[in-house]
């Protein structure tokens, strides 16, 4: 019993210590803030584990296909169509190599359907192969003609 008594003491003046030190550097709010906080911590956590269930990822995938689509149009300069197929290949590679992680495959497909999303609109770009004026233009010459009026 004696033994254990100076344990507890000294473990308390380590938590002492512990919280001083995550204080300083920013990682402890204010005190009337740390139960409030925890159970905020505690059901986003939740709310994550919820997610991973099975058949709750399938919605994401278009949005992750949206993102690379996005990354697309955001690029400075016209991506290389072979760059944009191979990052696809190594994506879904990648996903299929750790299919059976819990965490690893959800963050794999992700990863695999913004490649898709940006694969395709760099390949449909491609396909259109429209020209793309070089520099701004204030004032250009239209022509065409009215093939029906409704």
């Amino acid at each position: 019993m004696a033994d254990s008594e100076p344990t507890r003491s000294r473990a308390k003046a380590w938590a002492a210590e512990f919280d001083a030190v995550r204080r300083r550097a920013g990682l402890v709010g204010p005190d009337g803030l740390a139960l409030p906080a925890d159970r905020l911590g505690r059901q986003l956590a939740q709310w994550a584990l919820a997610e991973l269930a099975p058949g709750r990822l399938l919605p994401w995938l278009p949005v992750a296909y949206g993102f690379g689509i996005v990354g697309y149009f955001t690029a400075d300069r016209e991506p290389a169509w072979w760059a944009a197929l191979a990052a696809l290949a190594a994506a879904v590679a990648l996903a299929l190599v750790i299919r059976h992680r819990p965490i690893g495959f959800p963050l794999a497909l992700a990863l695999a359907a913004i490649a898709a999303g940006f694969a395709t609109a760099t390949l449909k770009t491609l396909r259109l192969a429209h020209p793309v004026l070089a520099y701004p233009s204030w004032s250009a010459p239209v022509e065409g003609f009215v093939v029906r009026r409704e």
